[in-house]
């Protein structure tokens, strides 16, 4: 039976570090039971003001005013690189070929998807800008996503061996099916499985017509799928619970919160 002491704190009300009650049945209460409390002479103070989400000198101030406002164009130049056929592969190219190698998958459409979804991160950052409220917690976190999911692009891309590019697809493919069922399951939807296996003959397909690419084991294995760079890259900017984006090559993101890296110099120019 519980000891007296942790049935005390199972029973006391959860609490966020800037104290704001929370109900005792949120799904997450038995977590928060568990946190220190933190001193009253230790809080951070919640930001109030006209100026609590804006640098306090004036100038400094206006300044930036007017660098967001040429970061906003930017942003825009980079919504339109689609429209303007900036991910259409070229005949003939080393993105061709490996597209060609592992039909119907494609590493073009894994490595565009991500900068695509960093693009949009951004882009609602312009939004927020535009409409004149800052929330500096929600723009990090955002900026934060840029980084994370623009190092997906870099990580598919990064790779002179036409092999090594292409398992790190197939790997990112087997994580997003994993990762869909364990969604779906836990939403209650049936027959999730059988669309899984569907989807996982695809990527056997891709890797019969390409068998350089490596084994099954190498992208389904206990290894496979978590297997990725070193994830120091983004570790200066991003949460320790987050750094899986690091380690994995595609993979469905989901914003919390609510420019992009030169594809053309991270496109391989090796025919290998």
């Amino acid at each position: 039976m519980p000891s007296g002491s942790f049935v005390r704190r199972a029973q006391r009300r959860p609490f966020c570090y800037y104290c704001v009650p929370m109900p005792a049945d949120t799904p997450d209460s038995s977590l928060r039971n568990f946190l220190p409390r933190i001193p009253e002479r230790q809080r951070v103070p919640r930001p109030v003001g006209d100026t609590a989400t804006r640098m306090e000198s004036p100038d400094e101030k206006h300044e930036a005013e007017g660098l967001l406002v040429e970061l906003c164009k930017r942003i825009d130049e980079l919504a339109s690189l689609s429209d303007r056929g900036f991910f259409e592969t070229e005949a003939g190219s080393s993105l061709a070929l490996d597209n060609a190698a592992i039909h119907p998958l494609s590493v073009t459409a894994a490595s565009s998807a991500a900068i695509l979804s960093a693009i949009d991160h951004l882009n609602t950052i312009a939004i927020v800008v535009r409409a004149g409220t800052m929330p500096w917690v929600s723009l990090f976190t955002l900026l934060r996503s840029v980084i994370e999911t623009s190092s997906v692009a870099v990580y598919v891309l990064q790779s002179e061996s036409r092999s090594e590019r292409i398992l790190r697809v197939l790997r990112g493919q087997f994580a997003e099916i994993k990762d869909r069922v364990n969604s779906q399951k836990n939403l209650g939807e049936p027959d999730v499985d059988a669309e899984a296996e569907a989807d996982k003959d695809l990527i056997r397909r891709a890797l019969a017509g390409y068998p350089d690419a490596g084994s099954w084991e190498e992208i389904a294995g206990k290894n496979g799928a978590r297997s990725g760079p070193d994830p120091s890259i983004t570790q200066k900017f991003c949460s320790p619970a987050r750094l899986y984006l690091c380690e994995i090559t595609v993979r469905p993101q989901l914003c919390l919160a609510c420019g992009s890296s030169s594809a053309a110099s991270l496109t391989p120019d090796s025919t290998q």
